[in-house]
């Protein structure tokens, strides 16, 4: 119990400091970055909020093991389950038709058009520009996009649908069940996600596949590792995931090898390696087509802090760099001294590197002397890094009203290089369009990601304190995901980089709170292991 009470005194704590540094940067941002916040008052709030937010956690769990659930299982045959895929199916639809011929980013339209040069991952790159033109020398443009924005919206209700399905027969519990399926066809933002025609959705929904093969293993006590059929599931969506997303490389290694560590990795030594190996010869595949393709390296992407920190000297500590520091920072960068306090925004990167005066290849030329100087101006800058890195990965910590414009993806502009253009069609009328459209104005909401990654926290804190620690090891995926993010904090706002805690979130929520029931035990109620008994017996 000690323990258990240690960590949420730990988590009141965390939540103390995002509170008051949050107080602090809304309310007067210079004052943060040009003074020392640690004093008297500052650390009284810190023990003031961390004692509050222990005794509503105190409360909050009290009040949950109170919350009676009832056993009773929702049977779901072909019928059943055909309507569930329809009901998610048809909501990303509607959306999909109001959005004609579909939502996206930029990055979109440079793997379409741009597959080898933007430097994005190349193989869903190629995937993505050969469907298109594929499709547009048939169809059109816009046609294209639609039918490839259709054939998405389809395998992501597919993947939902097999979910709901999957999470059933989990809890056997209809109740759960229900407001799954409920979370999955009401969620605007959701039908939003499905529709994207981006790198975002596919990998999401891949790293939800992956998370339930996790939590088979773990309900299996970690017996099903050395299940080949298991693990050939796992490699072939971790190569995928690696495909679409450069992160999905860590999320998959640091996943699979805790997984074999809990379990006893002297157990697994051969299955263990295998996989591991697999996997990282995979990850190999990406960079030979970069080199053979001569495919552009975009370094900046490695080095969204390092350039961020030294920016922010630049601007707010201009006197921190010499005559040789702002040399090499204009081998890379036009005319540092006037561009960077011009251009420099403290919550992202991007401000800087996506400037015309920022050269990309310049950069990649000189990175290790960017980087030297990097390293050298760290220890009498440590108070102005560690602002630089709280401003920059300010959306990962901090809990606050969601940024519509970095939550969702928005309409379709695309230009092509010989003036083909894509853009949003109205094909419904106009009354039915208008609505939707301020609906989804209204509603396309979600928690940010600071929001997300704290809930997340709060329901594996809830699981520790029941005595339920395999909650911790089905959310390590979501953990990676969370923890790469604040190494490389690219434009933190955005949701979309936590796009896996969309999707999973509810599934951990509802299943932590069925397994922490009293008459509960390994995620199986008493009535239902006696229902399934019953079942078998009859069977038999």
């Amino acid at each position: 119990m000690k323990r258990i009470k240690l960590l949420n005194l730990l988590f009141s704590f965390f939540i103390s400091i995002s509170i008051n540094l949050k107080l602090i940067i809304d309310n007067n941002l210079n004052y943060f970055i040009k003074h020392n916040i640690i004093n008297f008052t500052f650390i009284m709030k810190i023990i003031g909020i961390t004692i509050l937010v222990y005794f509503i956690l105190e409360l909050l769990f009290y009040v949950l093991d109170k919350v009676p659930l009832k056993n009773k299982e929702l049977n779901l045959n072909k019928k059943k389950i055909f309507i569930i895929f329809i009901c998610i199916f048809i909501p990303s639809m509607i959306y999909l038709l109001s959005h004609y011929p579909g939502v996206y980013l930029n990055d979109t339209m440079f793997m379409i058009y741009s597959p080898i040069l933007r430097g994005a991952p190349i193989i869903f790159s190629l995937f993505l520009a050969a469907s298109f033109h594929i499709l547009s020398n048939f169809f059109g443009n816009f046609n294209a996009i639609f039918i490839m924005s259709t054939t998405q919206v389809l395998i992501a209700s597919i993947i939902l649908t097999y979910i709901v399905y999957w999470f059933n027969n989990k809890t056997h519990n209809k109740i759960l069940t229900i407001l799954l399926i409920l979370y999955y066809v009401l969620t605007p933002i959701l039908a939003n996600y499905n529709v994207a025609l981006n790198k975002d959705t596919p990998f999401a929904l891949l790293i939800l596949l992956f998370f339930t093969f996790i939590c088979d293993i773990v309900e299996s006590k970690g017996k099903l590792l050395s299940d080949k059929g298991i693990l050939i599931l796992l490699v072939a969506i971790s190569c995928l995931s690696i495909c679409i997303r450069n992160n999905g490389l860590y999320i998959a290694i640091i996943s699979i090898l805790l997984l074999f560590i809990i379990y006893g990795i002297k157990n697994y030594k051969k299955e263990c390696s295998i996989v591991l190996i697999l996997i990282i010869l995979f990850s190999f595949l990406p960079v030979v087509l970069v080199n053979v393709l001569h495919a552009e390296k975009l370094k900046r992407e490695y080095y969204g802090v390092p350039i961020q920190q030294v920016c922010y000297l630049v601007k707010y500590h201009p006197d921190k760099l010499n005559k040789k520091d702002y040399n090499t920072l204009s081998k890379f960068i036009k005319d540092p001294k006037k561009t960077i306090p011009e251009k420099y925004d403290v919550y992202t990167v991007d401000s800087i590197k996506f400037q015309e005066e920022f050269d990309s290849d310049k950069f990649n030329k000189s990175s290790k002397e960017f980087l030297s100087l990097w390293i050298r101006k760290y220890p009498s800058n440590i108070s102005s890094y560690t602002k630089s890195y709280l401003l920059n990965s300010y959306h990962l910590w901090s809990i606050n009203k969601l940024e519509t414009g970095q939550s969702t993806f928005r309409a379709a502009s695309m230009d092509g290089p010989q003036g083909e253009e894509v853009y949003n069609k109205q094909i419904l009328p106009q009354k039915i369009q208008d609505s939707l459209l301020k609906f989804y104005d209204k509603y396309n909401t979600y928690l940010n990601p600071a929001g997300c990654f704290i809930l997340l926290l709060i329901i594996n804190l809830y699981a520790y304190y029941r005595k339920k620690k395999d909650i911790i090891i089905i959310s390590i995926p979501l953990f990676v995901v969370w923890f790469i993010l604040m190494l490389g904090s690219p434009q933190s706002g955005a949701l979309r980089y936590m796009s896996p805690y969309l999707y999973i979130l509810p599934i951990i929520g509802l299943y932590t709170f069925k397994i922490t029931r009293k008459d509960d035990k390994h995620g199986l109620s008493r009535t239902s292991k006696t229902k399934l008994s019953k079942k078998r017996k009859r069977s038999v």
